[in-house]
């Protein structure tokens, strides 16, 4: 694969005559690859007095914490030494010749040649040093990888080279071009590992369009529930993306930009054994391209953010499942996932006692048979992509022969169009959030959709483009956004928050029975209740009524004066209006039943709290709300406390409530199939009418 032309002046200093791997830096800085780039230019943040030491000083000063002095050596590379600064240290940082040349002994008025005058020196550096300020490397230190300058160029830190793209200069883009590592806009980019840098000529618009058509139609079933066609014919599977093809392609662009984004999604591909989830990741790496992505065989916590450090580069994880000897090791993945989707950091103790901080600013990948129980602050983090069963597993995946060489080409066209990049974005935020998207979903899907975009097409989405109206800037914000919707839909199905999870935890949970009789849950005594209640049954009644109380819950309605009542409840009468109340945390009945729980500790009545029923009419419009009361005491049995009482309607079914005790009363005379079939007869009838 050709690498990007490395020309850059480095600041502008004659090459140095170095021992060992020095000159081989030096000399790999100074050769061309390419001749498609502008030439590097000076550091325009570097002191051009060499922060005292003249203009031709090799070493770039950064500033003093406590007694630990910080800089950039001849080689970019980021020291730390302390004041003693010996011999060894100064040639290693300013090399041999001239550091002896600046600071030469003096014998009889005369410089000795070769030999250094250590006391002038560790002075001259001290001061330089210390002239720059306090300094919080954690804040300014920029490993390889992506990045975002502060003035919202692309950096593209290749190890040993710099590639900005989107840099404004007299109020225009400035062409692409590489620079040496070192300050950029008050950012530290020190010497690191190597990576590939793009390539000389970007993919074209048509190779980008084929490699979304590999993973579209590589081989792999794709169970996504809706495709995009972009206007094609219907019945041409060539202008068919399954969505979750698209998604895939558009988080491994993203992969390639990730520490330069403001939000990180996640990718999970699940499905079967043996359907390809390891192939896929294989064509994912080819990409994102080699370096550019770290794939630990036996995964951390520790080892990941371990080897990452400060870099932002993508993490790709195969057969991300559980592992029996540590229960913890999933929720571990997980939160490291959830920590890099926004950038956050973690703090440890070194062993000097001193705090370290660890950042992730990572895309991640796993691939998993079956997607473990997540919170929802996980899974709006994340895309989860499905493969289903090979429709002909005697084919094999075919790769095509073109297809390892395109990362370094994709990087390169990602760069250059990294300035409508913002543009690009927007317009998916706001399809999205037209369709009624929440921050987090457009946080997720938009942003691997406008990677996506940033390669398949040549130019931002605007209001001309979506109204059909530019013939060279095709329309598809719609009907992508459209066709991520019914994904979008079955995701918030799946995601349970925190007032609804306490609700079904309670509801589920089984009371003891007497008299051998099988035990029955919280919901089930609640219906059964309900149904007594309506059917004049007044032993079932009491029954239950006695059972829920022992556990910290009542069936009631409000008083009509409730505002003005400690109490404010009444036994229920009104079934559209009820509520059920729920002891507080000083119930011994509740304690046990949350005990186990994530709402342990008292944490369910803040939960249940926030549960609000949404009254609608029968056309399906609001016509206002029942929020959960929080704060009354009433009596519980012989109990009273603070409780908090939910609508019924909240988590009942109060139709199919109310059928089942006019069926319970019209059995007592016709039996239970006739009121069975007289009670569906009506219903019928009258939804004719």
């Amino acid at each position: 694969m050709s690498g990007m032309g490395e020309d850059e002046t480095g600041g502008g200093a004659e090459p140095q005559v170095l021992p060992d791997m020095r000159g081989k830096a030096a000399a790999r800085k100074s050769k061309p690859r390419g001749a498609k780039v502008e030439r590097g230019e000076p550091d325009d943040m570097r002191d051009p007095t060499g922060g005292g030491l003249g203009p031709d000083c090799p070493v770039t000063f950064l500033g003093v914490n406590g007694g630990t002095y910080y800089m950039l050596d001849s080689l970019y590379q980021l020291r730390d030494t302390n004041a003693k600064l010996d011999k060894g240290v100064l040639y290693d940082i300013f090399t041999p010749g001239w550091i002896t040349e600046k600071f030469p002994m003096m014998r009889d008025g005369q410089p000795v040649r070769g030999k250094l005058n250590q006391d002038a020196a560790q002075k001259a550096v001290i001061a330089a040093c210390q002239a720059k300020g306090r300094i919080k490397i954690d804040d300014s230190e920029r490993q390889r990888g992506s990045h975002a300058s502060r003035k919202g160029a692309l950096i593209l830190h290749c190890g040993d080279q710099l590639i900005i793209a989107g840099e404004m200069r007299d109020g225009k883009v400035r062409p692409l071009y590489p620079r040496a590592p070192g300050l950029y806009e008050r950012l530290i980019f020190p010497l690191d590992d190597e990576l590939v840098r793009p390539a000389d000529d970007a993919a074209t618009q048509g190779e980008a369009w084929d490699c979304l058509d590999h993973i579209n139609r590589g081989g792999w079933n794709w169970k996504g529930p809706t495709h995009v066609r972009l206007d094609g014919d219907p019945t041409d599977p060539a202008d068919s993306v399954d969505i979750y093809a698209w998604l895939v392609f558009g988080w491994a662009m993203s992969a390639k930009l990730c520490g330069a984004l403001f939000r990180r999604p996640a990718l999970l591909v699940t499905g079967p054994t043996q359907q390809g989830k390891s192939t896929l990741l294989a064509r994912l790496k080819d990409l994102i391209g080699e370096g550019w992505f770290i794939s630990p065989e036996d995964p951390s916590e520790a080892g990941i953010t371990a080897e990452m450090g400060k870099a932002r580069i993508a993490v790709l994880l195969d057969e991300l499942e559980g592992k029996e000897d540590d229960p913890g090791y999933i929720k571990r993945m997980y939160n490291l996932m959830l920590r890099s989707f926004d950038g956050g950091g973690k703090l440890r103790s070194s062993a000097d006692q001193k705090a370290v901080k660890t950042e992730l600013y990572s895309s991640f990948q796993g691939s998993s048979v079956l997607p473990p129980k997540m919170r929802p602050q996980e899974r709006n983090r994340m895309i989860i992509a499905e493969i289903g069963v090979r429709l002909d597993p005697s084919q094999p995946y075919i790769c095509p022969n073109w297809f390892g060489e395109m990362g370094p080409k994709l990087h390169r066209r990602l760069a250059e169009q990294w300035p409508r990049y913002a543009a690009t974005l927007k317009a998916y935020e706001g399809e999205m959030a037209r369709r009624g998207s929440t921050g987090r979903e457009r946080d997720c899907y938009a942003t691997a959709l406008a990677c996506a975009d940033l390669a398949l097409f040549e130019k931002a989405p605007d209001a001309v483009s979506e109204a059909g109206k530019d013939a060279d800037n095709p329309a598809r914000v719609k009907e992508i956004v459209a066709a991520i919707v019914p994904l979008i839909g079955t995701m918030r199905t799946e995601n349970i928050d925190h007032p609804e999870r306490a609700m079904a935890t309670l509801l589920s949970s089984h009371l003891p029975s007497s008299g051998g009789q099988v035990q029955q849950t919280v919901g089930q005594w609640i219906e059964r209740g309900i149904i007594a209640l309506g059917t004049d049954d007044e032993t079932g009644w009491n029954l239950a009524r006695t059972q829920l109380a022992a556990h910290g819950m009542r069936l009631c309605n409000l008083k009509p004066d409730h505002a003005a009542s400690k109490a404010g409840v009444i036994e229920l009468n009104d079934l559209g209006t009820g509520y059920l109340c729920i002891a507080g945390a000083t119930h011994e009945g509740m304690i046990k039943i949350f005990k186990a729980t994530e709402f342990n500790q008292g944490r369910w009545p803040d939960a249940l709290s926030r549960l609000v029923h949404v009254v609608r009419n029968k056309a399906g419009h609001e016509t206002g709300q029942m929020p959960a009361i929080k704060g009354k005491i009433p009596k519980i049995g012989g109990w009273q406390g603070a409780c908090t009482l939910i609508p019924l309607a909240a988590f009942l079914d109060l139709v199919d409530l109310t059928e089942q005790i006019e069926i319970a009363i019209a059995a007592k005379d016709l039996g239970h199939a006739e009121a069975v079939r007289r009670i569906r007869e009506e219903r019928k009838r009258k939804g004719g009418e």
